[in-house]
């Protein structure tokens, strides 16, 4: 197959993530195939296309070219620079990465949606995200619909879960899973000595919160549970890993400031993969109070260092987790409070958790290598059936 990847609008860190994993794994296995790859205009991104022979760099847009009103300058782009590339490529399929799909594609695709907010209702989501992103993915939506009616793609899931929500949304039967992954940089190396942010926190019981900013995240409920429950959790700290540049994060910790808990929520700052071994390795447990999840590689690292996992009772997590995992109700402080007096006072649930992440891991963990055939495998099907 001559397959063109379009990977160009992977700008979050889940979707870049998942993009360089498979771009590389397509690179590797994909004998006998060809693939023509959009990119965003990053040198990582780069650098996997010019490693493999299979791997050609069909055209990316400059950082430069987007700039201010970013949307509407990608749009354009889009319809200028990428349309004329892919219609002279002659591919027997394209491959979106991005979610939103390609209109009028003068081949059959397939599309990978990753963006919950694209198959949740938007009810789950509407209050913690600005008018105008609410616009933009209303937009891309009415988009996909268009293209589901009159093209036909094939669908792309992560997680089981998600598939019945795209279903539920969009409709069709064409819709596959192909399972998400960790990057093998984030699981390398062993716990070593505690790291120097942590030595001043020994004397507590620590919970890793890894997660960049973003309001689905719900990382606000940290600040009411500490607020609420300083007492009861006068032996636990919270320890995010925000760079205040980015996003909210800014205001974020300027309120754990103000109200007094920058010993109970405690940012880390950014932290290299190659340093996650010594983090988690030294931590009670990985705490992630998400609202709104496609896959979320967080619950498989916590699976992978033996570290128990505590997190919302949402069907996305339980979808990765299954019994791994010490639910609460994330918008419920009271609750938060619970699931970690719980892991902290019961030992054996501890251990339970342990172990029972470990056994899960088996069951939904893959290589990139795997999970890219098995893809391919669905393309060719899709293919064969007639588009």
């Amino acid at each position: 197959m001559r397959v063109i990847v379009l990977a160009h609008g992977l700008l979050g860190a889940g979707g870049g993530s998942v993009g360089k994993n498979l771009i590389r794994a397509l690179g590797a296995v994909g004998s006998g195939h060809q693939f023509l790859i959009t990119v965003p205009d990053q040198p990582a991104f780069r650098q996997i296309v010019n490693d493999s022979d299979r791997l050609e760099l069909l055209c990316e847009p400059r950082a430069d070219e987007f700039g201010s009103f970013r949307l509407i300058r990608r749009w354009l782009w889009e319809r200028k620079v990428l349309r004329k590339a892919v219609t002279a490529a002659g591919a027997d399929i394209i491959l979106g990465l991005s979610d939103r799909g390609y209109s009028a594609a003068p081949c059959p695709q397939a599309i990978y949606l990753h963006r919950p907010h694209m198959f949740y209702p938007e009810a789950v989501w509407r209050d913690f995200v600005p008018l105008i992103t609410r616009m933009t993915i209303r937009y891309h939506c009415q988009n996909l619909r268009r293209i589901i009616k009159h093209e036909k793609p094939l669908l792309i899931a992560q997680t089981d879960a998600a598939r019945e929500h795209i279903v539920d949304t969009f409709g069709g039967d064409r819709v596959v899973v192909s399972p998400n992954s960790l990057s093998a940089e984030s699981i390398k190396g062993t716990a070593s000595e505690m790291p120097e942010a942590l030595a001043e926190f020994a004397d507590k019981r620590r919970f890793f919160c890894l997660t960049r900013y973003y309001a689905h995240k719900n990382l606000e409920v940290f600040l009411d549970l500490f607020s609420r429950h300083r007492e009861q959790l006068a032996d636990a700290a919270v320890f995010v890993t925000l760079n205040r540049q980015k996003g909210g994060a800014g205001p974020f910790l300027d309120r754990i400031r103000r109200a007094g808990l920058e010993k109970s929520i405690v940012n880390l700052g950014e932290i290299p993969q190659q340093e996650l071994a010594s983090y988690f390795g030294h931590m009670d447990g990985m705490i992630l109070p998400t609202l709104l999840e496609s896959f979320s590689g967080t619950y498989g690292e916590a699976m992978s260092f033996g570290v128990p996992i505590l997190t919302s009772d949402r069907d996305f997590a339980r979808s990765i987790c299954d019994s791994a995992a010490q639910y609460f109700d994330p918008l419920d402080p009271g609750s938060i409070c619970a699931a970690i007096r719980r892991v902290i006072d019961e030992p054996g649930r501890s251990e339970e958790l342990v172990h029972a992440g470990r056994a899960r891991l088996g069951v939904i963990s893959k290589s990139w290598d795997d999970i890219a055939a098995d893809l391919l495998v669905e393309l060719e099907a899709f293919l064969r059936e007639g588009a």
